[in-house]
């Protein structure tokens, strides 16, 4: 039987296309981040998450799942198209 594999929300996506909007919205979420000197595990504590999953978003190595997103901007106080602002494909 032949192996099933699926793309999890939240992982690196198999289009490669998409990589290119990963590092921006990791590139994004860095800049809220440093503008509010706030470290990762701050963030990862105030959106019940873990530091090193923070990290892999803003390397560009995982995609956020939206209630990841809705998250983030709640506990920076910004809309969720903040870490897609500036992004052109």
């Amino acid at each position: 039987m032949g192996r099933i594999t699926r793309n999890v929300i939240g992982t690196r996506p198999r289009n490669p296309d998409a990589l290119p909007l990963m590092r921006h919205i990791g590139e994004q979420l860095l800049m809220a981040r440093q503008d509010r000197q706030v470290t990762q595990q701050e963030v990862a504590d105030a959106i019940s998450t873990s530091r090193c999953y923070l990290g892999m978003i803003e390397n560009g190595h995982h995609a956020p799942s939206a209630m990841t997103l809705w998250k983030l901007g709640c506990y920076f106080q910004c809309p969720v198209s903040y870490f897609f602002n500036g992004y052109e494909e």
